[in-house]
């Protein structure tokens, strides 16, 4: 009889992959921005962006936007890594973003340190406005 309870515990154990113990980072979800500030600037055209993250494994995952009004502050499509800090992660463009939840809100902080803008704009083909400064997001829990 215990060499059956043994068995089956071993199966157990070694039925558990690393997604199974990985612990889920509290920013994963999707989110719907409601008050983002750029060096204290209400910027009301990022309302009700929505921003979804999803984690593939313990190193980090993946980012969605929709409507996302500057691909400079956010992607269209992203990755992020875990960083060190657990209240921090940092995106596939380098940039670190400082995060806490309360509740369902979600607040989040970056520093966009560029301050150039990476190509020569025309009239039909203008450059993404790059946006140096610090930036605040508050997103609620969709």
């Amino acid at each position: 009889m215990r060499r059956i309870f043994f068995a089956i515990l071993l199966l157990i154990i070694a039925g558990c992959s690393e997604e199974d113990k990985m612990i889920q980072a509290p920013f994963t979800g999707k989110w719907k921005m409601i008050e983002v500030t750029i060096d204290h600037v209400l910027q009301t055209e990022w309302r009700n962006l929505e921003l979804a993250f999803q984690q593939d494994n313990s190193e980090g995952g993946k980012y969605q936007t929709t409507n996302t009004v500057n691909d400079s502050v956010w992607n269209d499509l992203g990755t992020w890594t875990a960083a060190n800090d657990p209240s921090r992660f940092i995106r596939d463009d380098s940039i670190t973003v400082t995060y806490h939840l309360r509740n369902d809100t979600l607040f989040m902080m970056k520093v966009l340190p560029w301050t150039v803008v990476p190509c020569v704009p025309t009239v039909s083909d203008p450059c993404p406005l790059a946006v140096t400064g610090v930036w605040h997001f508050v997103l609620v829990k969709e």
